[in-house]
């Protein structure tokens, strides 16, 4: 991964990415879409993005061309976790988006997970 922006999807969930064994066959709905860190798209890691216990995230960062990550990335990739929790409970709290109570449950399971994940 460089460190220049480059297009990021911006919303890796359940709801936008197809996954089939374990891999990611589709990408969906590029409405958040922007240049940014491509570390930006790592922001639900801890949470397997969604995918369930089965995703392969070793994987998923091989196809980012990543096996192991800089200490400076490392920091980058949690700070964009805190950032993302701590938004989704945000969001909900103050009706920003759409969200409902699972959503702050969910912030709260990122924020503890990315305290706990060696990245």
């Amino acid at each position: 991964m460089s460190d220049e922006g480059t297009l990021t999807h911006g919303d890796f969930s359940a709801g936008n990415i197809q996954v089939n064994e374990g891999k990611i066959v589709g990408i969906f709905d590029f409405e958040f879409a922007f240049i940014a860190d491509p570390l930006w798209d790592l922001q639900k890691l801890p949470i397997s993005f969604q995918l369930g216990s089965n995703f392969d995230k070793k994987e998923f960062l091989r196809g980012y061309g990543k096996e192991i990550f800089t200490d400076q990335e490392k920091v980058r990739v949690k700070m964009y976790c805190y950032i993302q929790g701590v938004w989704e409970i945000w969001a909900t709290i103050t009706q920003h988006m759409s969200f409902t109570e699972t959503h702050i449950q969910e912030g709260v399971d990122l924020i503890r997970n990315t305290i706990e994940i060696d990245i």
